[in-house]
């Protein structure tokens, strides 16, 4: 969508777009500066400064210095989670700095930018991932690598520590600020601190993933890492040492599209397929399924990673993670189950944002899931999953009907039990097929919309998560009102709504492309809507409509909603 073409917008200072610069969040128990990367655009959230490239680096470090938190907040008048804003920023006394102090701050600026970034690198969301956590050291189990891991991150620390105080000493020399001076304001105020010059906002962290301080988390992403390598999204040659970590860039440097942990080709962009020589094989259409001895199960993929990264300990390092993981009876096949997508929703929710790119599909006790990496999804993936459901109906129902041959017309209770069991799970599978039949003739993705209006459709498919189902519940109702018609989901399933308000909306009419249609510059450069007739915008609605599309989704709509769910155990039978 084009902002500036929408009707109540009001871009300011576009000329500083995609400039280096440096950045904070607004409101924060300090001054947070960081830098702001070559190519990005500010906002009311993160206001932004520009200075000369060159003197980029050594501006962050006076900016995180303490004493430039101090003289900000006395500005504003308050010292506990004041606004950062420009205007006041512009009024902080700047001291004088000659060339060497300048290069003497960007160096510390720029090795306390780099030590920032060390940690990152365990991050799966940070662009600058390349392994989890327990990958990057070394140990003899995964609570030895716990504790070398701790160790780097206590050394890091510490040098941080000691560059933040190095900035603070060379800064209050800058403001000429005597001892006496310094100790007062030091005891009237906790500082910008260290990490000052790469922290993020304070209203943010409380949603950040936890904290990996013990093995618990780290051993959840090591699975999750895991589980992005058998998807084809992570690249396990990192981890083997087939494959050399890529160079550190430089603070400044625009982002990457992609993560360094990501398998990607020359072109810097994700491979749909394994290249020549790569160790593990992976689906090319990002699906993965929850059942013993299929091709695609998802625990003997990850299995398969962790054997190519462990080698003959592979089976004691996955012992072990269940162990911490697992609760009570409890394997890794149910935490997967049960457990694993809150976990991949919190990790990739910020700031009321949930962006899951991993998609559990299941029945609703999860006895039967189909996982789905949400950037190799295409037009024909709920067909695939449909042949999917079909063969595990088939077989679950071979199954049974064996079961009831075996046991005769008056079977003991324990066997009993046991066909009621699988009649049950059977009976989840059937309507979880009817489900996944219903929405493959809508299914028309398009990651542009976001992942939850992407994800909307498939509220009824969410066999766990109850408040992301409710969620996504939530934003399918506001698409069948009408209320996110910018999405080219509404224009796909709505188009006789849609097309209308692109008459009179530019923002809709370029993202559903037809700008060209209803809309013409002058020669003020203005944007005039034309006169179109309505057979005109009725052949618009009839080119973007179907029959199948619309049958399909009133199925869907006045489908009822399978509930429930079954005491039947995790052992099961290959597919």
């Amino acid at each position: 969508m084009n902002i500036a073409a929408y009707s109540k917008s009001y871009v300011r200072n576009l000329d500083f777009y995609f400039r280096p610069g440096l950045t904070w969040p607004l409101r924060a128990s300090a001054f947070s500066p960081q830098p702001l990367p070559a190519g990005c655009i500010f906002s009311i959230r993160g206001y932004s400064a520009f200075v000369e490239q060159e003197q980029l680096l050594w501006t962050l470090s006076v900016f995180g210095s303490s004493i430039f938190d101090y003289l900000f907040k006395m500005i504003v008048g308050r010292t506990g989670h004041p606004e950062f804003l420009v205007g006041v920023l512009k009024v902080v006394p700047w001291p004088s700095v000659s060339p060497d102090e300048r290069d003497q701050l960007a160096a510390l600026a720029k090795r306390a930018w780099s030590l920032k970034r060390t940690l990152d690198t365990r991050t799966e969301t940070s662009h600058a991932f390349v392994l989890p956590a327990l990958l990057q050291v070394d140990g003899l189990s995964l609570r030895n690598r716990v504790e070398a891991w701790l160790a780097r991150v206590a050394e890091v620390k510490a040098e941080q520590a000691a560059l933040q105080a190095d900035i603070d000493d060379r800064c209050f020399d800058l403001y000429k600020i005597s001892v006496a001076e310094r100790a007062r304001i030091e005891q009237g105020f906790s500082g910008g601190g260290a990490e000052a010059l790469s922290s993020s906002d304070d209203e943010a962290e409380d949603e950040t993933e936890e904290d990996e301080v013990d093995l618990v988390p780290m051993a959840a992403s090591l699975l999750s890492w895991a589980l992005g390598v058998a998807l084809g999204r992570f690249d396990v040659r990192l981890a083997t040492g087939d494959r050399a970590l890529p160079a550190e860039p430089e603070p400044f440097d625009r982002l990457p599209v992609c993560s360094p942990a990501m398998l990607t080709g020359e072109d810097g962009l994700p491979l749909d397929a394994p290249p020549e020589g790569y160790p593990l094989a992976f689906p090319e259409d990002g699906v993965l399924v929850d059942d013993v001895g299929h091709p695609q199960d998802l625990l003997h993929r990850v299995s398969g990673v962790f054997d190519a990264v462990f080698g003959e300990q592979a089976s004691e390092r996955l012992n072990e993670a269940q162990g911490v993981l697992g609760r009570r009876n409890e394997d890794l096949r149910a935490w997967f189950a049960k457990r694993f997508f809150g976990h991949h929703l919190k990790r990739y929710s910020r700031s009321g944002r949930k962006a899951p790119i991993y998609w559990q599909l299941g029945t609703p006790s999860a006895s039967y899931s189909v996982w789905c990496y949400c950037h190799r999804l295409n037009d024909d993936t709920f067909f695939r999953l449909c042949e999917l459901v079909q063969h595990k109906v088939e077989h679950e129902e071979g199954k049974l009907n064996t079961l009831r041959q075996e046991a005769g017309t008056d079977p003991p209770s324990m066997q009993r039990r046991v066909i009621d069991a699988q009649e049950s799970f059977v009976s989840e599978l059937r309507a979880f097929r009817e489900e996944v039949e219903r929405v493959a003739p809508l299914w028309k993705p398009d990651l542009d919309d976001g992942v939850i209006i992407h994800f909307a459709p498939l509220w009824r498919l969410v066999p766990n998560d109850k408040p992301w189902q409710r969620q996504c519940k939530k934003v399918w109702d506001a698409l069948r009102r009408g209320d996110y018609d910018w999405a080219h989901l509404a224009m796909h399933l709505w188009p006789e709504r849609v097309v209308p308000k692109c008459v009179k909306d530019r923002s809709l009419a370029i993202t559903h492309g037809l700008e060209t249609e209803f809309w013409l510059e002058d020669d003020d450069g203005k944007w005039q809507p034309r006169k179109v007739n309505s057979m005109r915008v009725g052949e618009l609605v009839a080119e973007r409509s179907s029959r199948a599309v619309k049958a399909a989704l009133g199925a869907l709509v006045s489908a009822p909603v399978q509930g429930g769910s079954t005491r039947r155990g995790r052992k099961r039978g290959g597919a």
